[in-house]
This record gives structure tokens, sequence and C-alpha cells, in this order.
């Protein structure tokens, strides 16, 4: 494996708390906490899959890691922890306050925009050298952040350099996309953000996942 494959990659920050900011209900504050909940459909998928794509998180998660993805692969503190497994319907929740939750808004993006990303390099684009792959799958990035309607309202600036970056974690990780796609596409009902403060949770969109 190439050593630069482990090595910590620069988030865009300020790109990524903008469009957090977005997604968020106007009342969220810095002690608020933002949770990203999945929720799986509760029977009938392989374990495997699942392992497969719970794995994929915790890579992305390692590579936002200040120190990379190999000394987060290394040590024991700092790992990423579902802090709630919901059964019914299989919900998983990881929480940030909201001052920390531009990690969170990274996954969120990630797994939401992942069946989209695979379909970029199918078909007939499988010819097409790097440099040309590489914008096909940014343009089909940049749509389907354009359909965020928080998007909307962001500087180009910043929706290229969160379109770069996704572009750049998901290719990073091309040898597990498969599986984790995979099960995105079958088993994920649906992702999303919820901001939980005073008591009550509270969804950018005001409903219930």
């Amino acid at each position: 494996m190439d050593p630069f494959d482990l090595m910590p990659v620069r988030l865009p920050r300020n790109a990524f708390e903008a469009i957090q900011t977005t997604l968020l209900p106007p009342d969220a504050t810095p002690e608020s906490t933002l949770r990203l909940i999945i929720e799986i459909e509760p029977e009938g998928f392989p374990a495997r899959d699942l392992g497969g794509y719970l794995s994929f998180i915790d890579r992305v998660y390692g590579r936002l890691d200040p120190s990379g993805l190999s000394s987060y692969s290394h040590r024991k503190e700092g790992q990423l922890r579902i802090d709630a497994l919901r059964v019914g319907s299989v919900h998983i929740e990881i929480s940030r306050l909201v001052e920390n939750g531009a990690t969170l808004t990274v996954l969120y993006l990630v797994l939401k925009f992942l069946p989209a990303f695979l379909k970029s390099l199918s078909g007939a684009f499988r010819d097409l050298e790097e440099a040309r792959l590489a914008r096909v799958r940014r343009a089909q990035l940049r749509r389907q952040l354009a359909k965020e309607a928080s998007a909307s309202t962001l500087p180009d600036h910043y929706v290229t350099q969160i379109v770069a970056f996704l572009d750049y974690i998901y290719t990073r990780e091309r040898s597990s996309l498969g599986g984790a796609q995979r099960f995105s596409e079958k088993h994920v009902k649906n992702i999303c953000l919820v901001i939980r403060h005073h008591g009550k949770r509270k969804r950018p969109d005001e409903g219930e996942p």
C-alpha cells in the first residue's frame, strides 16, 4: 500500500462548516448535539455486507483524523463509536457537538452520495482516461450536491472544494467501495442529520427518520 494513502487528509473545514450551517435549523447552537442517523432495513441483509459498510465508515472517519488513517488504526483512543443502535427498524447513531460536527457532515455527504458515485464509474465510463474520469466523477458529485436544497446558497468555491474532497475520499477508498455501495443501495433506507438540544430532537426538515 502506498504510504501516502494512510496520511492525514486536509479537510476544507470552512467549506464543510458552511454546508453544515445550511443543513442545521437556525436555533442550533455550538452546544447542541449533532447526530448522524443511518436507518437500515431490519432484516435480510448479509452480515458481511453490513461489516463492510461499517468498516468503510470507520476508514473514512480514520482518514479525517489529524494523525492519519495509519495512526488511527493502531491506537485505542479516539476510535469512532456508535452511540446508539435501535432495533425495529435498525438505526445507527453517531453523535458530536455541533462545534465539532464537521466530521459528521463529511460522513453524511460521503454516505448519502455513495450510490451515485459508484454509478459514475460504471458502463461507458470504464474506458475513460483517469483525468476525464475524474471530471465525470466530480460533475456527478456536483449534480448530487446541487440536489441538496441547502447547498444552493453555498459560494461556488466551497462547492468545488467539497466536491474535490469527496472525490478524493472515494478514490482513496476504491478497494472497499463495492461492498459498501451494495449495502447502501439495497439496505440503507435513509441517512440524515438530526439536532438534539433542550431535551428535544430536531431534523433540519422537521421530519423523523
